[in-house]
């Protein structure tokens, strides 16, 4: 059994405090209390290298997002549910959509903002990031 939650060459995101960042575990080893400590080199600026332990870090997602150009016709039919997003949002609450990607079609789903914390916390994600269809 390793003591360690993540090893030489993890892609792990930075999370919580003042700021996020991308990178890759270059080293682990134990402090001198015995707790887990890893060498963590950022993708920007790139070779940075900095310290962090177990609860600053979270493994990064090997799924890459897929980037769909939507053709007029699609994206006046996801406008319904795009608009209703932004009105549940302005009011407070933002929801979620998800799209569900197929060969020659996909499907969209509004969730409220419920639904939507629910979902996040199924998945263990605590970033994001928006990802806008080329135009």
């Amino acid at each position: 059994m390793s003591w360690f939650k993540f090893v030489t060459g993890d892609r792990v995101r930075k999370i919580g405090g003042s700021y996020q960042a991308d990178g890759e575990i270059k080293a682990a080893f134990l402090a001198d209390d015995g707790s887990a400590r890893y060498v963590f080199r950022f993708d920007k600026p790139a070779g940075l290298l900095h310290i962090f332990n177990d609860g600053q870090l979270e493994k990064i997602n090997k799924i890459s997002p897929v980037i769909i150009d939507l053709t007029e016709d699609q994206q006046t039919d996801i406008l319904p549910i795009m608009e209703e997003l932004s009105r549940i949002a302005s009011e407070g609450n933002p929801g979620m959509a998800i799209a569900q990607v197929f060969d020659d079609h996909m499907r969209v789903e509004l969730f409220d903002h419920e639904q939507g914390m629910k979902i996040k916390s199924a998945l263990g994600r605590n970033g994001s990031k928006i990802i806008v269809a080329a135009s």
